[in-house]
């Protein structure tokens, strides 16, 4: 999202000075950022994963093996999301509210967000709840994704014109 809003901007930039009107960044940053931001982070320590703690007004939503399995068994970093960013991650078809995931496989990981995902973190490792296995990566990465909020809106608006 930070590229997207980058390239908007600059795009606004060059329209900008082209027409010969200023237009300053941090006054329409709102209007050029149409989905409200991920409040999403990854701990910076290893930590207990059967305490799933995280920060007041946050909800857990995953985890990050890193190196914490080395070190103590049933230890990893905890991945905490927003309890509005939560929210706004949805329903499923069937009422189920939608859920981050890590994707990938090991030894050669090609993770990747599916449509409608956003990728939060990349790892070696990866974590959980994941979607296949545990094993470590010996070439590329596994993507930790959560579902893009307003998604399904903007699918919804979407359509082909000749």
């Amino acid at each position: 999202m930070r590229g997207l809003n980058f390239l908007l901007f600059a795009g606004t930039a060059l329209w900008g000075s082209v027409s010969g009107l200023a237009l300053t960044f941090e006054a329409h940053h709102d209007g050029l950022n149409v989905n409200r931001r991920l409040d999403c982070y990854r701990t910076p320590d290893c930590q207990d994963l059967r305490a799933k703690q995280c920060r007041p007004g946050y909800t857990y939503v995953g985890w990050a093996k890193d190196s914490c399995h080395e070190q103590k068994p049933n230890s990893g970093r905890p991945i905490c999301c927003n309890d509005d960013t939560v929210e706004r991650f949805g329903v499923d078809a069937n009422g189920k509210p939608r859920e981050c995931i890590w994707r990938g496989t090991g030894p050669n990981c090609n993770g990747a967000g599916e449509e409608g995902e956003v990728v939060l973190f990349k790892s070696g490792n990866g974590g959980g709840p994941t979607e296949s296995d545990q094993s470590q990566c010996s070439t590329g990465y596994k993507y930790f994704t959560c579902p893009l909020p307003g998604w399904d809106q903007m699918m919804a608006e979407c359509r082909w014109t000749e």
